[in-house]
């Protein structure tokens, strides 16, 4: 009984939820958009690569 009874004090799990919710990125107000974030992560990571690629001085690692 005690444990129902301190139970009914705690907020329930809804709350719970939407606290957790409102913590995790990426997450916007109108939505989450999961494939534009996507395109824009491998957008940036594909950018980085090709110039670490223009960078390269050893020859033979460039033709691969």
């Amino acid at each position: 009984m005690a444990a129902i009874a301190k139970s009914e004090d705690e907020p329930p799990l809804a709350a719970l939820v939407d606290r957790w919710l409102e913590r995790t990125p990426g997450l916007e107000v109108d939505g989450f958009n999961f494939w534009g974030k996507f395109q824009q992560s491998v957008h940036g990571l594909l950018a980085e690569e090709e110039e670490q690629a223009k960078q390269e001085t050893n020859e033979k690692l460039q033709s691969r």
